[in-house]
Protein backbone atom coordinates (compact mmCIF):
# COMPACT_ATOMS: atom_id res chain seq x y z
CA UNK A 1 0.00 0.00 0.00
CA UNK A 2 1.39 3.28 -0.94
CA UNK A 3 1.48 6.29 1.26
CA UNK A 4 -1.10 7.95 -0.95
CA UNK A 5 -3.48 5.10 -0.53
CA UNK A 6 -2.98 5.13 3.24
CA UNK A 7 -3.68 8.81 3.41
CA UNK A 8 -6.84 8.42 1.38
CA UNK A 9 -8.12 5.71 3.67
CA UNK A 10 -8.06 8.15 6.63
CA UNK A 11 -10.05 10.88 4.87
CA UNK A 12 -13.56 11.44 6.33
CA UNK A 13 -16.68 12.10 4.41
CA UNK A 14 -18.06 15.72 4.63
CA UNK A 15 -21.05 14.61 6.73
CA UNK A 16 -18.81 12.87 9.23
CA UNK A 17 -16.59 15.90 9.43
CA UNK A 18 -19.69 18.11 10.22
CA UNK A 19 -20.71 15.82 13.01
CA UNK A 20 -17.35 16.02 14.61
CA UNK A 21 -17.36 19.83 14.75
CA UNK A 22 -17.92 21.35 18.16
CA UNK A 23 -21.21 23.25 18.70
CA UNK A 24 -21.03 27.02 18.54
CA UNK A 25 -21.24 28.79 21.84
CA UNK A 26 -24.14 31.27 22.40
CA UNK A 27 -23.04 34.85 22.15
CA UNK A 28 -22.95 37.00 25.27
CA UNK A 29 -25.38 39.50 23.70
CA UNK A 30 -27.99 36.82 23.10
CA UNK A 31 -27.56 35.54 26.64
CA UNK A 32 -28.07 38.98 28.12
CA UNK A 33 -31.24 39.59 26.05
CA UNK A 34 -32.66 36.26 27.14
CA UNK A 35 -31.87 36.95 30.77
CA UNK A 36 -33.51 40.37 30.60
CA UNK A 37 -36.66 38.96 28.96
CA UNK A 38 -36.87 36.20 31.56
CA UNK A 39 -36.46 38.70 34.37
CA UNK A 40 -39.19 40.95 32.96
CA UNK A 41 -41.56 38.01 32.52
CA UNK A 42 -41.02 36.77 36.08
CA UNK A 43 -41.37 40.27 37.51
CA UNK A 44 -44.60 40.93 35.58
CA UNK A 45 -46.03 37.63 36.74
CA UNK A 46 -45.11 38.28 40.36
CA UNK A 47 -46.64 41.77 40.27
CA UNK A 48 -49.66 41.27 38.00
CA UNK A 49 -51.16 38.07 39.43
CA UNK A 50 -51.57 39.39 43.01
CA UNK A 51 -52.71 42.74 41.65
CA UNK A 52 -55.35 41.08 39.45
CA UNK A 53 -56.64 38.97 42.34
CA UNK A 54 -56.75 41.98 44.67
CA UNK A 55 -58.49 44.15 42.05
CA UNK A 56 -61.12 41.49 41.44
CA UNK A 57 -61.80 41.19 45.16
CA UNK A 58 -61.96 44.97 45.62
CA UNK A 59 -64.29 45.36 42.65
CA UNK A 60 -66.65 42.78 44.08
CA UNK A 61 -66.64 44.54 47.43
CA UNK A 62 -67.24 47.91 45.72
CA UNK A 63 -70.23 46.57 43.77
CA UNK A 64 -71.67 45.01 46.92
CA UNK A 65 -71.22 48.24 48.87
CA UNK A 66 -72.77 50.31 46.07
CA UNK A 67 -75.79 48.01 45.89
CA UNK A 68 -76.26 48.21 49.64
CA UNK A 69 -76.17 52.01 49.55
CA UNK A 70 -78.67 52.16 46.69
CA UNK A 71 -81.05 49.82 48.49
CA UNK A 72 -80.68 51.77 51.72
CA UNK A 73 -81.24 55.09 49.94
CA UNK A 74 -84.33 53.80 48.12
CA UNK A 75 -85.70 52.38 51.37
CA UNK A 76 -85.18 55.66 53.19
CA UNK A 77 -86.79 57.61 50.36
CA UNK A 78 -89.85 55.33 50.36
CA UNK A 79 -90.14 55.57 54.15
CA UNK A 80 -89.91 59.34 53.95
CA UNK A 81 -92.70 59.53 51.38
CA UNK A 82 -94.93 57.16 53.30
CA UNK A 83 -94.26 58.92 56.58
CA UNK A 84 -95.21 62.26 55.04
CA UNK A 85 -98.46 60.74 53.80
CA UNK A 86 -99.29 59.35 57.25
CA UNK A 87 -98.65 62.70 58.88
CA UNK A 88 -100.85 64.48 56.34
CA UNK A 89 -103.73 62.07 56.95
CA UNK A 90 -103.55 62.66 60.70
CA UNK A 91 -103.69 66.39 59.99
CA UNK A 92 -106.85 65.96 57.89
CA UNK A 93 -108.49 63.81 60.56
CA UNK A 94 -107.61 66.20 63.38
CA UNK A 95 -108.73 69.24 61.39
CA UNK A 96 -112.13 67.61 60.92
CA UNK A 97 -112.66 66.12 64.37
CA UNK A 98 -111.54 69.32 66.11
CA UNK A 99 -113.57 71.59 63.81
CA UNK A 100 -110.45 73.36 62.59
CA UNK A 101 -111.70 73.30 58.99
CA UNK A 102 -115.30 73.67 57.86
CA UNK A 103 -115.57 70.81 55.39
CA UNK A 104 -119.14 71.81 54.59
CA UNK A 105 -117.82 75.04 53.05
CA UNK A 106 -116.49 74.27 49.55
CA UNK A 107 -114.20 77.31 49.40
CA UNK A 108 -112.58 76.69 52.79
CA UNK A 109 -112.27 72.98 52.07
CA UNK A 110 -110.65 73.66 48.72
CA UNK A 111 -108.23 76.24 50.13
CA UNK A 112 -107.16 73.82 52.87
CA UNK A 113 -106.38 71.05 50.40
CA UNK A 114 -104.45 73.40 48.15
CA UNK A 115 -102.36 74.66 51.06
CA UNK A 116 -101.53 71.07 52.05
CA UNK A 117 -100.50 70.27 48.50
CA UNK A 118 -98.40 73.42 48.17
CA UNK A 119 -96.57 72.76 51.44
CA UNK A 120 -95.76 69.14 50.54
CA UNK A 121 -93.91 69.01 47.20
CA UNK A 122 -93.89 65.21 47.24
CA UNK A 123 -97.69 64.93 47.16
CA UNK A 124 -99.49 64.49 43.87
CA UNK A 125 -103.00 64.44 45.35
CA UNK A 126 -104.88 65.51 48.46
CA UNK A 127 -108.37 64.10 48.18
CA UNK A 128 -111.68 63.43 49.86
CA UNK A 129 -114.32 60.98 48.74
CA UNK A 130 -117.84 61.26 50.15
CA UNK A 131 -120.14 58.40 51.00
CA UNK A 132 -122.54 59.57 48.27
CA UNK A 133 -119.88 59.21 45.57
CA UNK A 134 -118.85 62.86 45.29
CA UNK A 135 -115.16 63.73 45.15
CA UNK A 136 -112.94 66.68 45.93
CA UNK A 137 -109.25 66.59 45.13
CA UNK A 138 -106.31 68.93 44.78
CA UNK A 139 -103.75 67.79 42.21
CA UNK A 140 -100.18 68.79 41.39
CA UNK A 141 -99.55 68.77 37.64
CA UNK A 142 -96.27 67.75 36.03
CA UNK A 143 -95.47 71.41 35.28
CA UNK A 144 -95.90 72.35 38.95
CA UNK A 145 -99.30 74.01 38.61
CA UNK A 146 -102.07 73.13 41.07
CA UNK A 147 -105.53 72.02 40.09
CA UNK A 148 -108.71 71.19 41.99
CA UNK A 149 -111.38 68.72 40.92
CA UNK A 150 -114.91 68.61 42.22
CA UNK A 151 -116.83 65.65 40.84
CA UNK A 152 -120.56 65.54 41.45
CA UNK A 153 -121.80 61.97 41.12
CA UNK A 154 -125.47 61.45 40.22
CA UNK A 155 -126.48 57.96 41.27
CA UNK A 156 -129.83 58.10 39.46
CA UNK A 157 -128.29 58.74 36.05
CA UNK A 158 -124.84 57.33 36.86
CA UNK A 159 -123.20 60.42 35.46
CA UNK A 160 -120.64 62.85 36.82
CA UNK A 161 -120.34 66.60 36.40
CA UNK A 162 -116.80 67.82 37.04
CA UNK A 163 -115.63 71.32 37.87
CA UNK A 164 -111.91 71.91 37.36
CA UNK A 165 -109.88 74.88 38.49
CA UNK A 166 -106.28 75.25 37.37
CA UNK A 167 -104.19 77.68 39.37
CA UNK A 168 -101.23 79.44 37.85
CA UNK A 169 -100.69 81.09 41.24
CA UNK A 170 -102.47 80.77 44.57
CA UNK A 171 -101.98 84.44 45.36
CA UNK A 172 -105.10 85.50 43.46
CA UNK A 173 -108.33 83.84 42.35
CA UNK A 174 -107.99 85.70 39.08
CA UNK A 175 -105.20 83.30 38.14
CA UNK A 176 -107.56 80.29 38.25
CA UNK A 177 -108.95 78.90 35.00
CA UNK A 178 -112.26 77.11 35.58
CA UNK A 179 -114.18 74.65 33.45
CA UNK A 180 -117.29 72.57 34.10
CA UNK A 181 -118.78 69.69 32.18
CA UNK A 182 -119.74 66.01 32.22
CA UNK A 183 -116.96 63.48 32.60
CA UNK A 184 -116.62 61.13 29.65
CA UNK A 185 -116.14 58.24 32.07
CA UNK A 186 -118.41 58.72 35.10
CA UNK A 187 -116.59 58.86 38.43
CA UNK A 188 -117.97 57.41 41.65
CA UNK A 189 -115.56 57.95 44.53
CA UNK A 190 -116.88 54.97 46.50
CA UNK A 191 -115.69 52.56 43.79
CA UNK A 192 -112.09 53.74 43.68
CA UNK A 193 -109.34 51.49 45.16
CA UNK A 194 -108.19 54.07 47.69
CA UNK A 195 -111.76 54.43 48.97
CA UNK A 196 -112.67 50.74 49.16
CA UNK A 197 -109.37 49.84 50.83
CA UNK A 198 -109.97 52.42 53.56
CA UNK A 199 -113.53 51.21 54.11
CA UNK A 200 -112.25 47.64 54.45
CA UNK A 201 -110.06 48.66 57.40
CA UNK A 202 -111.78 51.58 59.16
CA UNK A 203 -109.81 53.71 61.61
CA UNK A 204 -106.58 52.36 60.15
CA UNK A 205 -104.40 53.73 57.41
CA UNK A 206 -104.86 51.95 54.10
CA UNK A 207 -102.35 51.82 51.26
CA UNK A 208 -103.28 51.46 47.62
CA UNK A 209 -100.94 51.13 44.65
CA UNK A 210 -102.53 51.60 41.25
CA UNK A 211 -102.45 53.66 38.05
CA UNK A 212 -104.02 57.10 38.46
CA UNK A 213 -106.95 57.55 36.16
CA UNK A 214 -106.23 61.22 35.47
CA UNK A 215 -102.57 60.78 34.43
CA UNK A 216 -102.27 57.05 33.65
CA UNK A 217 -99.19 56.96 35.85
CA UNK A 218 -98.57 54.73 38.88
CA UNK A 219 -98.86 56.05 42.38
CA UNK A 220 -99.47 55.04 45.96
CA UNK A 221 -102.30 56.45 48.07
CA UNK A 222 -102.59 56.58 51.85
CA UNK A 223 -106.19 56.95 52.99
CA UNK A 224 -108.21 56.94 56.22
CA UNK A 225 -111.91 56.93 57.00
CA UNK A 226 -113.62 60.00 58.41
CA UNK A 227 -116.49 59.27 60.78
CA UNK A 228 -119.46 61.39 61.80
CA UNK A 229 -121.96 60.25 64.41
CA UNK A 230 -120.33 56.82 64.46
CA UNK A 231 -120.87 56.43 60.73
CA UNK A 232 -118.45 56.81 57.86
CA UNK A 233 -118.76 60.29 56.42
CA UNK A 234 -116.06 59.85 53.81
CA UNK A 235 -112.50 58.84 53.05
CA UNK A 236 -109.60 61.29 53.00
CA UNK A 237 -106.08 60.74 51.86
CA UNK A 238 -103.01 61.81 49.97
CA UNK A 239 -101.41 60.36 46.88
CA UNK A 240 -97.78 60.13 45.92
CA UNK A 241 -96.99 59.72 42.27
CA UNK A 242 -93.98 57.47 41.84
CA UNK A 243 -92.26 60.13 39.73
CA UNK A 244 -90.46 61.47 42.81
CA UNK A 245 -89.05 58.06 43.61
CA UNK A 246 -88.18 57.47 39.97
CA UNK A 247 -86.09 60.65 39.93
CA UNK A 248 -84.23 59.47 43.02
CA UNK A 249 -83.50 56.05 41.52
CA UNK A 250 -82.51 57.62 38.21
CA UNK A 251 -79.81 59.62 39.98
CA UNK A 252 -78.60 56.52 41.80
CA UNK A 253 -78.37 54.50 38.58
CA UNK A 254 -75.73 56.87 37.27
CA UNK A 255 -73.30 55.11 39.57
CA UNK A 256 -73.86 51.69 37.98
CA UNK A 257 -74.10 50.29 34.49
CA UNK A 258 -77.19 48.23 33.91
CA UNK A 259 -79.07 46.57 36.73
CA UNK A 260 -82.56 47.24 37.99
CA UNK A 261 -84.10 48.28 41.29
CA UNK A 262 -87.44 46.87 42.44
CA UNK A 263 -89.68 47.99 45.27
CA UNK A 264 -91.65 45.19 46.88
CA UNK A 265 -93.86 44.80 49.90
CA UNK A 266 -94.38 41.84 52.21
CA UNK A 267 -96.74 40.16 49.74
CA UNK A 268 -94.63 40.46 46.57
Amino acid sequence: MTLQNLSDSFKLAPAQTEKMRLPKTVGIKTSLVGAVLLTITLTATIVYVPWALTSKRNLKELVTKTNEEIVLGASQEVNRLLSSASTANKLVQNSYYNDLVDYENPEIREAFFLSMLESNPDFTWVQWGYENGDFLGAQRLSDGKLRTHFRDWDEATETTIETIKTYISLSSDESAVESTGPMELPFNATTRPWYTNAIAQPDEQAWSVYVYRSTQRPGVDATVTINRDDEIFGVAGVGNGLGQLSQFLRKERRTINGGEVYIVNADH
